[in-house]
């Protein structure tokens, strides 16, 4: 009578043992890590799987060790694949917590069973709820902080620490602290009165652009240019509506795009005919493979289209060719692209 009690007892005892011991040994093989929001994660020594919340974050993830990468925010084209590792292509889109209608499902996340999530912080809407839901499940959760170079160069030196890629993280590190410098110095030796004013084209019409106070846009200034849009970000991606009225009072000499619609019809278009970027035709392309150079969703390539815009409005001050591109994609993306693929990056 009393020896089923006891089987359950010894068994209870056993589940306990074994879920103590699994504890120890996370616990004995972890290190702690202070991530960018100043909380303290247990990371597991061995990293086999890693997932960010968004994609700036996978894409930075990619960069340190594209094997590490769980899966991605958004489904890839056939065209974005071609300039990847092929560790990375036919990964599975599992969404994430960013917007834009590709929620992620904590249920399908842990089926790849990744050993960190790395979120981007300040968390946005929903995130803060889900992150928790994420620890209680026994997920750790590494925090970081993308919104200029400084942090993204923060944000590397911790990730290397994490991965246990330091030499990979120092390296990326030193590429955006010179070429950070080299930006700078060009500011430096021009006026503010003489920078060049820009205006970013969104949409097929051209008329939505990202605040000058907007991360999407950074890139102007990094460039040294004028970002003639002056407001006060009222969405998290900082892009709003403007009228053409406002446009041709900023008159801006260069306007730059991703949309190839627009860029296609703006030089026909009497309407836009008076604007001084138009007569002069500096209207230019922001180059998209893999990820956009400078927006939608930004990442560690606007440092490269910092530098190609810089160029553009500074020809004669900033140096920039073919080869820095080429460069830029095997040091980053850990791809060799040729002549043909890089004429292709920078068309429409």
């Amino acid at each position: 009578m009393t020896i089923f009690p006891k089987r359950r007892l010894f068994l209870g005892m056993v589940i306990f043992a074994v879920i103590t011991s699994i504890a120890l040994f996370q616990s004995a093989n972890a290190q702690v890590v202070i991530d960018m929001s100043g909380q303290a994660v247990n990371i597991p020594q061995a990293l086999h799987k890693v997932f960010g919340s968004a994609p700036p974050v996978n894409a930075l993830i990619y960069t340190l060790d594209p094997r590490l990468l769980a899966g991605w925010n958004l489904p890839l084209s056939p065209s974005q694949r071609q300039y990847l590792d092929p560790a990375a292509r036919q990964l599975p889109v599992l969404g994430g917590w960013f917007g834009q209608g590709y929620n992620a499902d904590i249920g399908t996340i842990l089926q790849v069973h990744p050993d960190l999530i790395v979120f981007w912080y300040p968390y946005m809407g929903p995130q803060a709820s889900v992150v928790s839901k994420l620890r209680a499940l026994g997920l750790p959760v590494f925090n970081i902080k993308l919104h200029n170079l400084t942090d993204y160069m923060q944000a590397y030196r911790l990730l290397g620490e994490v991965f246990n890629k330091q030499k990979r993280a120092d390296k990326l590190i030193q590429y955006l602290s010179e070429k950070n410098d080299a930006l700078q110095k060009l500011r430096t030796r021009i006026p503010e009165q003489n920078r060049v004013t820009v205006y970013f084209a969104g949409n097929p019409d051209g008329l939505r652009s990202g605040c000058d106070e907007s991360m999407p846009t950074a890139t102007i200034q990094w460039a040294g240019g004028e970002n003639v849009f002056h407001c006060t970000v009222n969405h998290f991606q900082g892009y709003q509506q403007v009228s053409l009225g406002q446009l041709l009072r900023w008159n801006p000499k260069v306007i730059v795009t991703d949309n190839p619609i627009f860029l296609s019809k703006v030089y026909t278009n009497p309407a836009w005919a008076p604007l001084q970027a138009v007569q002069r035709h500096r209207i230019y392309y922001i180059p998209q493979q893999p990820f956009s150079w400078f927006n939608r969703l930004y990442s560690f390539m606007q440092i490269l289209g910092a530098q190609w815009l810089a160029h553009k409005l500074y020809p004669q001050q900033f140096a920039f060719n073919d080869k820095d591109i080429q460069h830029f994609y095997q040091q980053f993306l850990g791809v060799k692209i040729s002549d043909t693929q890089l004429r292709e990056i920078m068309q429409p």
